[in-house]
């Protein structure tokens, strides 16, 4: 069982580590798509911000509601609206890793119940990376470890891009 300081952590030492990384790269070495249908770094980064924006509304409403139903989002209308492609590296990295810290923060000053209350009734089945099965319960605790997964998966697929501009 995780406490919530550590779940808080987490989500700043993986922070803390992508940003050490995204870090070393310059605006202008960022690429582009590499295919229509696949996302520049910037736009899978862009992609976590509007991520890290609809989670933490939805953390911040089962607290304040006793809930695990949300609703979702279009996700390639946001990253293609918002046009993350066009923004400057480093404002769009600052970003990410003020929301994940507001993140923190929430999580933090949480009663640990409510982390950890289980819920019958929940759509993460529709709104979660990991597809809880709608049949069993779910806590808050782990929609926010599936947040985790979600950054972790997603920041892979930034360092496979930007790896092959290291060997370019």
């Amino acid at each position: 069982m995780t406490d919530k300081t550590d779940l808080a952590e987490r989500i700043l030492i993986s922070v803390k580590h992508f940003n050490t990384l995204l870090q070393m790269y310059s605006n202008d070495s960022i690429p582009g798509r590499i295919a229509p249908e696949k996302w520049s770094p910037r736009e899978i980064i862009g992609h976590l911000i509007d991520s890290a924006i609809n989670n933490y509304r939805r953390f911040l409403l089962s607290a304040a509601n006793n809930t695990l139903v949300f609703t979702g989002y279009e996700q390639t209308s946001w990253v293609n609206l918002v046009n993350y492609e066009g923004m400057e590296w480093s404002e769009i990295i600052n970003l990410w890793v003020h929301l994940n810290k507001h993140i923190s923060r929430l999580i933090n000053n949480m009663p640990l119940s409510v982390l950890l209350d289980k819920y019958e009734v929940h759509n993460l089945d529709e709104v979660g990376f990991n597809k809880f099965p709608r049949n069993e319960s779910a806590s808050l605790s782990q929609f926010i470890e599936d947040y985790l997964d979600h950054i972790h998966h997603h920041m892979s697929q930034v360092e496979s891009l930007l790896a092959e501009i290291d060997h370019l």
